[in-house]
């Protein structure tokens, strides 16, 4: 089994600065997950300490969710990147999160 899906199904997210959340994701073609390491990037900078502290991350079966995401600033497009051991084979899923200033209209 190869599995080649990238980017996860709700990217890309669109959110409000001061929202908080985690990010569930199920990879249909795999059964297992095995390990999980979840960062969050500002452009190349890693801002997972600020932006995901905490220990809330978990798996089970082929469904994975995020530690709470907070802490996101207005105007900013972030990266989420899992790595992800799924049935033997390490892939990495991602989703693009779009931050509005609460101001914003649109």
């Amino acid at each position: 089994m190869i599995i080649t899906d990238t980017w996860m199904p709700i990217s890309p997210l669109s959110v409000s600065e001061n929202d908080q959340f985690q990010i569930t994701d199920t990879i249909a073609a795999g059964t297992t997950i095995s390990a999980l390491t979840v960062k969050v990037y500002l452009g190349n900078t890693d801002k997972t300490s600020t932006i995901m502290p905490g220990t809330e991350q978990s798996y089970s079966g082929n469904r994975f969710s995020t530690n709470k995401i907070q802490s996101l600033s207005g105007s900013n497009t972030y990266i989420v990147a899992a790595r992800v051991t799924i049935d033997g084979q390490v892939i990495t899923r991602k989703c693009e999160i779009r931050v509005q200033k609460e101001s914003d209209l649109s």
